[in-house]
Order: C-alpha cells, then sequence, then structure tokens
C-alpha cells in the first residue's frame, strides 16, 4: 500500500487523521470528497471512519467484516456503511466515535477504574455481544482497543469483527476457510480462551471468556494471565486480593 498521508483521496473521501494502525492496515477519519456520487445509504455521515486494508491480500478480512457488520444493529456496536473493493487501497466505510478506546482510557486513568464502572462499562460491552451471539456472530477478539468511549456521551461501544466468525451452517464453511488463511493464532494473547491458545475456534464460550479479562484489567490493573502463557489452575490473583473495595460477589 502506497503510504497514506492526510489530503489523500481514498474511494470517495479524503484522508483528514490517521487514526490508528495494525497488521490489517490503518483508521483514518475521512470526509467525502465534494464531487463523490451520493452514498447507498443516505443516512451515511460525511465524516467517517475508513478502515483502510494494508494491502490486495487483506481485503478479504473486510468483506468478511463487512458481511458480519450486516447482520448486526445494537447501539453498542461501531456501524459499517460500505466495503469498497472497486478503488485502491479496499476499505470500510464505518461510522467515526469521537474519541479513545478501553486501552486509552486505562493509561490515562493510570490502569485501573473504580469496579463499579467497569463492571457497568463490560455490562454495556455484553449487551452488544449478546446480540451478536443471538445472530451467530461471534467476535473473536475482544479487547480494550476494540471497546471504543465517544467523547461526548462516554456511550461504549464494540469495533472490529475483523477476526469475526459466523456460526450459523449455511456459511460457516467460508468463515473457517478465510480465518485458516491466517498465519498461527489470530488474537490477542492475553484475552484468548485458553482453548484458543491451543488451536480451537473461537465461539461463544471464547466471546465470554475474553469478556472477563477485560473486567479483570480495569479492577486489578493487569490481564488475567502474561503474554505469550497457558494459563494453568494456578494462574490469576484473585481480584479481591488486589482490591480490598472490591464486591466479593465479582470474584
Amino acid at each position: 500500500m502506497t503510504a497514506l498521508t492526510p489530503d489523500t483521496v481514498v474511494g470517495h473521501h479524503i484522508l483528514e487523521e490517521k487514526l490508528g494502525e495494525g497488521g490489517f492496515g490503518e483508521v483514518w477519519r475521512a470526509r467525502r470528497h465534494p464531487d463523490a456520487d451520493a452514498p447507498p445509504h443516505p443516512a451515511e455521515p460525511e465524516v467517517v471512519a475508513l478502515k483502510v486494508a494494508a494491502n490486495p491480500g487483506k481485503a478479504h478480512s473486510l468483506v468478511r467484516e463487512a458481511r458480519l457488520a450486516a447482520k448486526l444493529d445494537h447501539p453498542g456496536i461501531v456501524r459499517t456503511w460500505r466495503v469498497n473493493l472497486d478503488t485502491e487501497p479496499a476499505h470500510l466505510d464505518m461510522d467515526l466515535v469521537s474519541g479513545g478506546d478501553l486501552a486509552q482510557y486505562l493509561v490515562v486513568a493510570g490502569g485501573k477504574m473504580a469496579w463499579q464502572q467497569a463492571v457497568a462499562m463490560v455490562a454495556t460491552v455484553t449487551d452488544a455481544v449478546a446480540h451478536a451471539h443471538d445472530r451467530n456472530v461471534v467476535h473473536g477478539d475482544l479487547k480494550p482497543p476494540n471497546i471504543l468511549i465517544a467523547d461526548d456521551t462516554k456511550r461504549v461501544l464494540v469495533t472490529d469483527f475483523g477476526l469475526g466468525r459466523v456460526l450459523d451452517a449455511a456459511e460457516l464453511s467460508l468463515s473457517l476457510s478465510l480465518s485458516r488463511s491466517l498465519t498461527g493464532i489470530a488474537g490477542t494473547v492475553s484475552y484468548m480462551a485458553p482453548e484458543m491458545l491451543e488451536g480451537a475456534t473461537p465461539s461463544p464460550t471464547t466471546d465470554i471468556y475474553a469478556l472477563g479479562a477485560v473486567l479483570y484489567e480495569p479492577i486489578t490493573g493487569t490481564p488475567p494471565a502474561g503474554a505469550f502463557e497457558l494459563p494453568g489452575p494456578t494462574d490469576g490473583t484473585p481480584p479481591g486480593s488486589l482490591d480490598g473495595g472490591l464486591d466479593r460477589r465479582l470474584e
């Protein structure tokens, strides 16, 4: 991919500011080009977040994410408007959430938050994930960077279904074939269920494990398992031993 800079035209949009990057490529705030055709969906906003593929080989991940997003309609999940494969580079148009993610929030907050606040936040995320599970969609990579917190309303939203899975029989074979094209284990180790570390396919139960890990971290200030370590029966410190004010019902 040619290096992207502000004012680069990508598809129907002009890039304004890079918001993040990863193995998939980059995410930019972008504004609809004044000469662009009207978007297919009249509600698509003028300013969006563009998820831009790093290279043509990453385009299939955008297609998969767009197909999963099309099944979802929940106020706690970032809306994806369309996938654009006819322009170079391939990209997704998504709602722009002005604010940061949970990982950034924790850095500013010194790594922790009050357990009541953490529980309320994860309850909101759980409702969004339950909506996905009801539609046979597994997220597959729940972690603080994929939980956004809006600046204006403090609304919590789940994003990035790029490693997600469709569980209904009609689409399961496609999802698995795409996931197996990835090299090694796909996901973030500290938030992955033990069975995923051993090569199992993500499932609703692995999302539930990740939600527990996401809750554990802001309460204790650390993920429940060290990176690149398989959790064992004695791994993980009980949260109550790290925070004397923690409600024991959370143990």
